[in-house]
């Protein structure tokens, strides 16, 4: 697509046409695994009764997820993605994406959805989107290249992606909670993504194992049958219990002042419980 042919943004054509892109994906992520599905039935529950102010929630979750799927390599992608990483942080940082590429088209729509919010709240809410940007990216360099990170650097990286993650998702949700009012809650998220997904990860090279808990001498394709990381993963199973109770309590707090918060935090919560091990 030219820009002579793309239509004006701001018209009812361009908006019906990126509403129906984002759609689009939210199917896609969907037909690729059942998560997704909740996301998307969850983002576009919202979506009925506000249709403009979840506006946000949907162009961020559309974008962001489609640039975190090239960069795990879930979707096929014929740029070198490093390439990409860089081109849509120089992108969002000018608040202008050129119209080619799915990916361009759902920036520039979350982007220009973001001013929807008050102007304070907008300037967080992008500066959350650069910094997860990075962490993606770091993802997939992390993936290609097959680094062990030490358990601080790791915990760190995954701080670094959840933090601000739920960071959107408060705001753009429309709620006045903080994401500093709820570290428990980003530590079990955190916690549950590495437990969750570690035998896909491994397979495709994100190792969420600390280097220093990896026996010597196992390759990557060994990770996940060995009996000492088998037993590292149990032990984190465990120490899920303690992080989703603290959890609940930060939820139980912010529920007196904002209970949509809690009402949207407690989803995560409750849905983490099954990667529990007794």
């Amino acid at each position: 697509m030219n820009l002579a042919s793309s239509p004006a943004r701001g018209t009812l054509f361009y908006t019906l046409r990126q509403e129906g892109l984002c759609a689009r994906e939210c199917l896609r992520f969907a037909l690729r695994h059942p998560r997704y599905l909740l996301v998307g039935l969850a983002v576009y529950s919202r979506a009925l009764p506000q249709w403009q102010a979840s506006r946000p929630a949907r162009m961020g979750y559309a974008f962001l997820q489609l640039f975190d799927d090239y960069m795990d390599g879930d979707r096929a992608c014929s740029e070198d993605l490093s390439g990409v990483a860089e081109r849509t942080r120089s992108y969002w940082q000018l608040g202008r994406f050129e119209p080619e590429g799915v990916l361009n088209r759902l920036g520039q729509s979350f982007y220009d959805a973001l001013h929807r919010l008050p102007a304070s709240e907008a300037a967080v809410a992008k500066a959350d989107v650069a910094e997860l940007l990075v962490a993606m990216h770091y993802d997939s360099q992390r993936r290609l290249l097959r680094w062990r990170l030490s358990a601080q650097a790791l915990q760190g990286h995954l701080r670094q992606t959840f933090r601000p993650s739920l960071s959107l998702l408060l705001r753009c949700a429309g709620c006045q909670t903080q994401v500093g009012a709820v570290p428990a809650v980003v530590a079990a998220l955190s916690w549950c993504s590495v437990v969750r997904d570690f035998k896909e990860d491994t397979r495709i090279g994100l190792i969420n194992i600390p280097k220093e808990s990896i026996p010597a001498g196992v390759k990557d394709v060994e990770l996940w049958a060995h009996p000492q990381v088998q037993a590292w993963l149990r032990e984190e199973r465990r120490r899920g219990r303690a992080l989703i109770e603290a959890s609940e309590s930060e939820i139980k707090a912010v529920a007196v002042q904002d209970p949509a918060a809690a009402r949207l935090l407690g989803v995560f919560t409750r849905s983490m419980r099954k990667y529990l091990l007794d």
